[in-house]
């Protein structure tokens, strides 16, 4: 799979330096001041969806076999994410930068989220990686929705999500939208079915989705965060072989 993606950007860089055809972006040059469609009603009823889903998950598993208490702490910490998420609904414009360290936000994340997938999650990340001035609950939510979207996508196989950390250097053209600043970026790569070429351009718009029961929030609520954090989302995918999304998020916010 990630020779397939690997491969997909190769040939969006080739395309842009020799046809001049940009390659898909979903980064919104135009950041709004906080994120409209994320604290909505309809955006946090989705996200509140996600967490009611993954709590059912863990708490069947534990009635399927007792023993298995300690996925209660993980229920646990669904609702402590969804209490926060209630809590920012009653003061949307409020944001509260800390610093954080990602990979605990992605771990703490895929704890909250996982309920009963069969889905396997690998995280890797670089060493000596720096904190993050950061809106933490934003960042949830948009890493939240993007491996919701990347386990609906695997549906009930067998299936991985592999995802990744890393710094980007002043300076190192890896992505033309970024200024010229330090970056971190965060990769996550799915085995799922991939999206069709026709509808590449259309998966991070608000209300489209190729699944039957598919409310097209969770993607444009990643992308509608992370442009708000001054950062940039892209996608590659190869039908048929996955789906990578890349973020990165500037280390000087």
């Amino acid at each position: 799979m990630d020779l397939a993606l690997e491969e997909k950007f190769r040939q969006y860089k080739m395309e842009k330096e020799h046809t001049n055809k940009q390659p898909i972006r979903f980064a919104n040059k135009q950041n709004s001041s906080f994120p409209l469609l994320a604290e909505s009603v309809k955006g946090v009823a989705h996200d509140m969806r996600n967490f009611l889903s993954a709590i059912t998950g863990y708490l069947e598993l534990v009635k399927m076999d007792p023993k298995k208490s300690d996925l209660i702490d993980n229920a646990l910490k669904a609702v402590d994410m969804a209490s926060e998420l209630n809590l920012r609904l009653l003061n949307p414009k409020q944001k509260n930068p800390i610093k954080v360290n990602i990979a605990s936000v992605i771990e703490k994340t895929t704890v909250a989220i996982i309920g009963s997938s069969k889905v396997k999650f690998s995280l890797s990340t670089c060493p000596n990686l720096e904190d993050l001035l950061i809106d933490e609950l934003l960042l949830e939510r948009a890493i939240q929705n993007i491996l919701i979207n990347s386990i609906e996508a695997i549906g009930d196989k067998d299936g991985t999500i592999n995802i990744s950390t890393c710094g980007i250097e002043q300076g190192c053209n890896v992505v033309s939208t970024l200024n010229d600043q330090r970056y971190i970026q965060i990769s996550i790569k799915d085995s799922g079915g991939g999206i069709p070429e026709e509808y590449s351009e259309m998966i991070m718009k608000p209300y489209f989705s190729t699944k039957a029961t598919g409310s097209g929030l969770g993607l444009a609520i990643a992308k509608e965060i992370i442009n708000s954090l001054n950062g940039v989302i892209e996608v590659a995918s190869a039908d048929g072989a996955g789906t990578m999304i890349a973020i990165y998020l500037p280390v000087e916010n």
